[in-house]
């Protein structure tokens, strides 16, 4: 059950990989996509049709197009159960995390789930829309506007939101000088080009990743994604000002409850076979947050000798960082 918890938290952590990726590459049909046949004929079995007849929710083919060309690296991790693409297993690692949007079993269903309750405060529609209005910036972004919206500063909502702040689309490094800057018009968003100088360069430290152990690699991917994804949006539908990151992070965490408690309380989920939709009972509370606090930081950090004082606020301010990730690890 370890291993198979394991492939969960890593689907869910990656689920949405392929918005990252689909922004780098040409579109669905475009011949010039990276897109293998394989993918493409996917979104037949992955892809719920919206209103129109079309593919909603496109990015998952880009998810699992994704697995086919790293599978290779993940296959070196090792007691990693069965191959990352295996078609006659319904729960493997690409198709628990591309079916997402149209679960098939009840533990694809379980990160469906963790993906609703995730993007619940920041998603309003229920189907991705191309042709929506950028109800920030109200600049008309066009067609491709999932590659051109940037991710919005939070601040833009102070002031009745007349402040039109974005990030640019860098990857995080120890300088931070990743400070918002005006949006005024197309021009000033995001483009094509620019997500596939990130993507060629995440998919360069992907394959740097350590693989001596599951949970060496998920831990390291969690800060590579943080180095690539922060500046991402997570979606662009209404306010994008929910980082790809911070949902994939999110995501993987409910995820990984839901599946524990799926495991000791069985009996409180409802599964349909007619519909594909697993259903939580009333009054059940699969996860808990908590909040906790350290006392006496102040009074550590600033109790230092005047000499290198510096130097010396940055380290322990950088230990106590250390020590509450490592108590977060340890619960």
């Amino acid at each position: 059950m370890e291993k198979e918890r394991d492939v969960l938290y890593l689907a869910a952590l990656l689920h949405d990989i392929g918005k990252f990726y689909q922004r780098a590459d040409d579109s669905f049909n475009n011949k010039q996509s990276q897109l293998s046949d394989y993918s493409k004929q996917l979104a037949n079995d992955i892809c719920p049709l919206s209103d129109n007849g079309k593919f909603g929710y496109q990015h998952v083919v880009w998810t699992n197009e994704f697995f086919e060309r790293v599978g290779l690296k993940l296959k070196q991790i090792p007691n990693y159960i069965g191959n990352v693409c295996e078609t006659s297993n319904e729960n493997c690692l690409a198709n628990l995390a591309c079916n997402h949007h149209k679960p098939q079993t009840e533990v694809q269903a379980i990160i469906t789930m963790a993906d609703w309750w995730s993007a619940g405060i920041d998603r309003r529609d229920a189907i991705e829309k191309e042709e929506a209005e950028d109800k920030v910036s109200k600049i008309n972004w066009g067609k491709t506007r999932y590659k051109h919206i940037p991710l919005y500063s939070i601040f833009n909502t102070i002031k009745d939101g007349n402040a039109k702040y974005a990030f640019p689309l860098e990857q995080l490094d120890i300088t931070g000088r990743e400070f918002p800057m005006e949006i005024s018009s197309v021009d000033d968003g995001l483009s094509q080009e620019k997500y596939k100088i990130l993507w060629d360069k995440f998919i360069r430290d992907f394959d740097k990743l350590p693989t001596d152990s599951m949970h060496g690699f998920t831990e390291s991917l969690v800060y590579l994604l943080k180095k690539f994804t922060w500046c991402i949006p997570s979606n662009t539908m209404d306010m994008a000002n929910v980082s790809l990151f911070d949902h994939l992070k999110t995501t993987a965490a409910f995820a990984d409850c839901l599946y524990v408690y799926y495991l000791e309380n069985e009996v409180d989920f409802k599964w349909s076979n007619s519909n594909k939709k697993l259903t939580l009972n009333e009054e059940k509370y699969p996860v808990i947050l908590l909040g906790c606090d350290i006392s006496g930081i102040q009074k550590f950090i600033y109790n230092i000798a005047s000499r290198k004082a510096a130097t010396s606020l940055k380290g322990r301010s950088f230990y106590l960082q250390l020590m509450i990730d490592s108590i977060i690890q340890r619960f």
